[in-house]
């Protein structure tokens, strides 16, 4: 190899390895970002549940209580969701709260592929006034190909809760959030019964792993550059 190459190998190598400095620290900086966000998730998931408020928007993660009644027959089932390697989805409806004609939609919990027909699945959802206590949750946002798409048959399966869509399929007025059922089973409760699974993930993504993978990379080109200058001085 020319002089002029070797010279030239150096120079990218230690280019490479001053490239990926930045990025390892950007990802352990969103590793931060992350621990933080879920550190403020957990401390709100810790808060009591307090009384929903019709004239106040709670914010997200808020735990609430609210007595209503579902309206069991315009169930529907949420994505695809495995529990202990089994498939399954979430049973969800809408809930008209008590004293009001406002309408949340509620996730009552995981339901293996077996309970799929809807009629069984409405009697799986407490009948008569209930009140039950969970968190809000909005609707997340998803790219367009993977929301239901707006039309007037009424759709079984939705990939998430979506107020505004779920109105027009209902024919009712549906609050922007919904409620993420918190419960405990009974333990003579039926082998059928929603189980609860919750959907918030508070794990540190692959941030660390990005960040050390850059880090490693940065090393392999300082290095690189090391031993192309040393074998050009002997």
């Amino acid at each position: 190899m020319s002089s002029r190459a070797r010279f030239s190998l150096i120079i990218v190598s230690i280019l490479v390895g001053i490239a990926c400095i930045p990025l390892g620290i950007w990802q352990l900086n969103r590793l931060e970002e992350r621990r933080e966000a879920n550190r403020i998730v957990e401390e709100v998931l810790q808060n009591p549940p307090i009384d929903l408020d019709l004239n106040a928007a709670p914010s997200e993660y808020q735990r609430i209580s609210v007595t209503g009644q579902f309206i069991r027959e315009e169930n529907i089932l949420l994505g695809i969701r495995s529990r202990l390697g089994f498939p399954g989805h979430h049973l969800a409806a809408p809930f008209v709260i008590a004293g009001s004609e406002a309408v949340m939609f509620v996730d009552a919990g995981w339901i293996s592929n077996e309970q799929r027909d809807v009629t069984a699945r409405a009697a799986l959802l407490p009948e008569g006034e209930v009140t039950l206590s969970g968190f809000v949750l909005y609707d997340p946002e998803l790219p367009d190909l993977l929301r239901s798409p707006e039309t007037t048959e009424r759709r079984d399966q939705w990939q998430t809760i979506d107020p505004e869509r779920l109105a027009s399929q209902i024919g009712r007025d549906v609050l922007p959030f919904y409620l993420e059922w918190q419960f405990e089973r009974a333990a003579d409760a039926p082998a059928t019964a929603p189980r609860y699974q919750t959907s918030i993930e508070l794990d540190e993504g692959s941030h660390l792993g990005y960040a050390i993978q850059w880090f490693i990379f940065s090393s392999i080109g300082f290095i690189g550059a090391a031993v192309l200058y040393f074998r050009k001085e002997n």
